[in-house]
């Protein structure tokens, strides 16, 4: 990926480079010191004055995937040079990690990434449970990661989750509590020293002992609508961490939809995951 531009007026080079295209002196360190940025197609020190006219190029694929690539199908449902956009499989980790040292979603964008004959880091915007279905977003570049981790910082894009849940849900209910986890433990908690957390939902199906509930995180915590559901007495359905006990065989929370803004054309950008099969029979056989 490359950015192009040129100075209207004289301007430090590294001023140019964080007020036009919004580069962190990190960022920009490590371009320089990978010899990724040009002036008139040549090398120039960043206190270097750019004249009126000056064509500025900076290279952004300087980082690449050093992870074994594993074949996979994916579920693809956007892709541009900034970005790819998956519908996570459920059973999938994400990050090889000491115990799935491999078979991760990382390892097939790796293989998937060289049929497309690109090589890049990947890094994830934002993570989902192993059991979790659903949007997940892979930024190609530094630039493009730092672009969305700030918007996730600012809480800007919109979360939308679907879960299958034990119990009769009101039509409309919110939890607000603050999380933690003791120590080393996975499972999270409510504990006064906790970080505050906010979850919205909305009930699209509901019988005597199942629900359907969409799901609005205005927070991103660890397990967040895991918790809050929970605490609620509406586990969700395959949730044994949090106190299912029943025979669904995974957690049946699905990340139908993601609202964000293009890192690069700053427009809103909405991302839509189908349901996958597994959640899909679920239902039918719980509605139909």
């Amino acid at each position: 990926m490359i950015l192009k531009a040129k100075a209207k007026n004289k301007i430090n080079l590294k001023k140019f480079l964080m007020n036009h295209f919004g580069l962190s002196s990190r960022l920009i360190t490590e371009l320089k010191k990978e010899k990724m940025i040009f002036v008139n197609a040549k090398l120039r020190h960043m206190n270097y004055t750019l004249a009126p006219g000056d064509e500025i190029m900076v290279k952004l694929d300087f980082d690449v995937n050093t992870f074994t690539p594993e074949k996979r199908e994916l579920d693809i449902i956007y892709e541009d040079e900034a970005m790819v956009v998956v519908n996570k499989d459920p059973y999938l980790t994400v990050h090889p990690t000491k115990g799935t040292p491999c078979g991760t979603l990382l390892n097939a964008l790796a293989y998937y990434a060289k049929t497309q004959g690109e090589d890049y880091k990947i890094r994830f915007a934002n993570r989902l449970d192993r059991d979790t279905s659903g949007v997940i977003i892979i930024a190609k570049n530094k630039f493009i990661d730092h672009k969305l981790s700030t918007q996730f910082v600012e809480r800007s894009p919109q979360k939308f989750y679907l879960a299958l849940v034990e119990g009769k849900t009101l039509d409309e209910f919110s939890f607000e509590g603050k999380m933690g986890r003791r120590g080393e433990e996975y499972q999270r908690i409510l504990m006064e020293e906790g970080k505050d957390s906010l979850t919205y939902f909305t009930t699209l199906a509901t019988r005597t002992d199942i629900s359907l509930v969409r799901c609005q995180p205005i927070t991103g915590r660890t397990h967040q609508i895991r918790l809050h559901l929970s605490s609620l007495s509406h586990t969700i359905l395959g949730d044994e961490l949090y106190g299912y006990r029943g025979d669904v065989a995974r957690t049946m929370l699905h990340c139908e939809k993601m609202i964000i803004h293009h890192p690069i054309s700053g427009q809103q950008l909405e991302l839509i995951a189908p349901l996958k099969e597994d959640m899909k029979q679920c239902m039918e056989e719980i509605y139909e």
